[in-house]
């Protein structure tokens, strides 16, 4: 036996259905029964006999039996007992297919076969039914039928299909031939623009170059300008260390004074007491002299004597006044200088605050200095980050406008490629149509 196992569409499986017939007996049935199903079935002519798990083993057809009944002892062969339970002498091979096969490898078996006999159809291996050669052509050519509808219809589509495309082609070509001029109008407007961003990129180059020259020599100066403060500091750090020693010298001066001042009134204090006993001394000379002279003659000496100790008093007197006089000047001189120190204390700690201002000012503004230069130096850096980026740009602006060059030769390119595409689409359209 032939078989076919190739997939078909639903469609095939559903016409091949409704084209069987289930004729079919066992290898133990009667020939009357088969005589019988023959003789119910013009178109098949034929009934498939099984195996006992109704698998297809072959198929009796009518002309065979025709053959037989026409034989002068047919009558007598039927009534053989043998002949009604054995008919393998009538089995004869049978095309058979699984009903998924498809139309084509069906009509092949049968082809194969002559056409002379009928296709057994199995599912999964069991009986499903017979179908004819007859009935197969029929399925065959109403498929063809429908093939040819649809191919029709198909090219009715290709049809329209191919000139709506041509359509859309044209457009699209078109379209293409505007991206193409838009992309060379941009080309050309990017690479005057890249250069123009190019010759900017040089002199922003140029500035921050200069602006780099500039910024590092306000660098050195805010370093020397550091460093005279520095200096100025040392010295304000000197001058208050000047102006604290001034300030103890001028407390000891001033100190002196206040021992000289007491020692000035102490030395009025030793005058005085000179001034009375010179004044006593006067008076004990006087009352000498008054006696002297009571007593005459005798007593002349001693009052030579008196008369000099009264002179000795007298020029005694003369001194502690001049003494006093002078320690009077000296107390003047003394409370001068004491005024003097109180004005020169109050001077020196002026300057004490001031020279510890002027301190902390130059401690701030070197620190500030010391950060400007700092910050100076970042500029610097920055401004030469500036060059260099510029320079960068130059560059950028430079391949920007070959760039540019390259997109006007690839949009002019595309104009050319959107024509050919155009040409060899039409063509391609006119041989679908044409096949």
């Amino acid at each position: 036996m032939f078989h076919a196992a190739i997939s078909a569409s639903q469609s095939d499986i559903e016409a091949v259905e409704a084209a069987m017939v289930g004729h079919a007996v066992g290898m133990d049935a009667s020939f009357q029964t088969v005589v019988e199903l023959l003789s119910q079935d013009a178109e098949t002519a034929t009934v498939a006999v099984l195996d006992k798990d109704r698998r297809p083993i072959g198929a009796i057809r009518e002309i065979d039996v025709r053959a037989f009944l026409l034989n002068p002892f047919a009558h007598a062969l039927i009534q053989n007992p043998a002949l009604k339970r054995d008919l393998r002498p009538f089995v004869r091979p049978v095309p058979t297919a699984e009903i998924d096969a498809g139309l084509s490898p069906m009509l092949a078996l049968i082809s194969a076969d002559g056409g002379q006999t009928a296709l057994a159809i199995t599912r999964q291996g069991k009986f499903a039914g017979l179908i004819g050669s007859g009935a197969m052509l029929r399925l065959a050519a109403d498929r063809e039928a429908a093939i040819g509808a649809e191919r029709a219809l198909r090219l009715a589509r290709i049809g329209t299909a191919s000139a709506t495309m041509r359509a859309e082609a044209a457009a699209l070509s078109a379209e293409i031939d505007s991206i193409a001029a838009t992309l060379l109008s941009a080309a050309d407007e990017t690479g005057v623009r890249a250069g123009a961003v190019g010759q900017q990129g040089l002199s922003v180059a140029a500035a921050a170059e200069q602006a780099v020259a500039n910024v590092q020599d306000i660098a050195a100066e805010g370093r020397t300008l550091a460093g005279e403060l520095d200096r100025l500091g040392d010295e304000a750090t000197a001058a208050h260390a000047s102006s604290i020693r001034a300030s103890d010298l001028m407390d000891q001066g001033e100190r002196r004074a206040d021992e000289l001042a007491i020692a000035a009134v102490e030395i009025e204090q030793v005058t005085a007491a000179i001034d009375k006993i010179a004044k006593t001394i006067n008076l004990l000379a006087i009352n000498a002299t008054i006696e002297a002279a009571r007593a005459g003659d005798a007593g002349r000496g001693f009052a030579v004597v008196a008369q000099e100790v009264k002179a000795l008093s007298n020029r005694s007197r003369e001194a502690t006044s001049l003494i006093t006089t002078k320690l009077a000047a000296v107390h003047a001189s003394v409370r001068n200088v004491t005024d003097s120190h109180h004005g020169l204390t109050d001077v020196i700690a002026n300057l004490r605050g001031l020279s510890e201002g002027i301190e902390r000012a130059v401690t701030r503004n070197s620190a500030a200095t010391r950060t400007i230069a700092a910050n100076v130096d970042d500029a610097a850096a920055a401004n030469d980050l500036i060059r260099r980026n510029a320079a960068a740009i130059n560059d950028a602006a430079d391949g920007a406008s070959q760039d540019a060059q390259a997109i006007a030769a690839v949009a002019t390119q595309l104009t050319g490629s959107a024509a050919t595409l155009q040409q060899r689409l039409t063509a391609f359209l006119d041989e679908v149509q044409a096949a």
